[in-house]
């Protein structure tokens, strides 16, 4: 297996998020990059980001920030969580931050006439 991604359509049934969680620590001990978006995202546990932050990619919205971290996913809680957690988070909206572990950027998302979404980094 090259890389994983867990997340959407998983529901929230309690059994599937517990055997995410497992999924998410066997893929992550064998050295195996992990993206989790959605529901996915309520499997990770401070556990999991311990051992395996820095091979995981977590992409929430706002509201699926705020679950994780606890704080609103402004530019600031979003690199302070990347920093502590050591993972790599792409806080998704209409202006999106990316933030790892030593950085942190914002891409503003806009959209074209077409609905095409054009993106252009903006410094922190």
């Amino acid at each position: 297996m090259q890389a994983l991604v867990v997340g959407p359509g998983l529901g929230q049934d309690p059994r599937t998020i517990a055997a995410c969680g497992t999924i998410l620590d066997a893929a992550a001990s064998q050295g195996i990059p992990i993206v989790v978006d959605a529901d996915g995202l309520d499997a990770v546990t401070p556990a999991i980001l311990q051992r395996h932050g820095a091979r995981m990619l977590l992409t929430p919205h706002e509201q699926e920030f705020r679950d994780l971290a606890g704080k609103p996913g402004l530019p600031a809680s979003v690199g302070a969580y990347a920093r502590s957690q050591g993972v790599t988070v792409v806080r998704k909206s209409h202006r999106t931050f990316v933030a790892g572990p030593d950085a942190l950027v914002e891409w503003l998302v806009q959209k074209t006439r077409h609905g095409v979404s054009r993106t252009s980094p903006l410094r922190l």
